[in-house]
């Protein structure tokens, strides 16, 4: 009875695989690299740590799905371990990653073969995935994510991995790139679903409100003269505002 139940188990998992493959690289290509974009004029004094931050993952995802590519392994590994001197190095890189969900810490610190410790970091699957070669995903590598027991792959201090990764210079004062964009980011769209509609993008440039800025600093009187914009208006305009800033 038992084997029949894990058989049909089985058999449901497999039915259902096409589409959640579909959806992990769906999410890769259309939500986590363009979150990236979109979340960098918000990081303030942390923006210039987007482009290595897009780096450093770009090279774990790698590392981890490299001997799929050269035929040593079938199954990519979704969890890594990184020496803490790295960890370190780039601890505002990590930090950023991590508030994107791109990487995700389960350890803080563990022996590694190769000497010293680190911390384990779980990674996205939507772009482990998206890295294999076939981009398939399969009951086998599910299996495997699901049950943890393979050795982990390290990410160690004299490897070098991250050595031609240059980090910026951090200006001592910077604003919020985002309050300097114009206000068409906040029409409509995937990002914004709750977004302004075209004529009250038109409405607000046409009273000179052009920027994320200028909205921000425009009280609610003064936008309610504006010709069609009411309380109901100003409440959306300020709430995708506020996600536009914060989210």
């Amino acid at each position: 009875m038992d084997d029949e139940l894990t058989s049909a188990a089985q058999s449901g998992a497999r039915n259902i695989i096409p589409d959640l493959n579909s959806c992990l690289l769906a999410m890769a290509q259309d939500y986590y690299w363009p979150l990236m974009e979109e979340v960098a004029p918000k990081l303030g004094v942390y923006e210039p740590l987007i482009d290595p931050a897009t780096l450093v993952f770009e090279k774990i995802v790698d590392h981890l799905t490299r001997p799929l590519q050269h035929g040593t392994r079938m199954i990519a590994q979704d969890r890594v371990t990184i020496h803490k001197g790295i960890v370190s190095e780039f601890a505002k890189v990590f930090e950023i990653l991590e508030y994107l969900g791109f990487l995700a810490k389960r350890e803080a610190s563990r022996g590694m073969k190769s000497g010293g410790r680190g911390a384990v970091y779980a990674v996205n699957l939507c772009s482990i995935l998206e890295k294999i070669p076939t981009s398939r995903l399969t009951i086998e590598m599910i299996d495997e994510w699901i049950a943890g027991k393979t050795e982990l792959s390290e990410i160690h201090l004299s490897g070098g991995l991250f050595a031609p990764i240059q980090m910026p210079e951090l200006p001592a004062d910077h604003a919020l790139g985002i309050l300097e964009k114009d206000i068409d980011i906040l029409r409509k769209s995937r990002a914004y679903p709750y977004g302004l509609t075209e004529d009250k993008i038109t409405r607000l440039k046409v009273a000179g409100i052009e920027t994320i800025q200028t909205l921000w600093d425009t009280t609610d009187a003064k936008l309610q003269e504006i010709d069609g914009v009411g309380p109901a208006a100003i409440k959306r305009m300020r709430d995708v505002m506020q996600q536009a800033i914060w989210m």
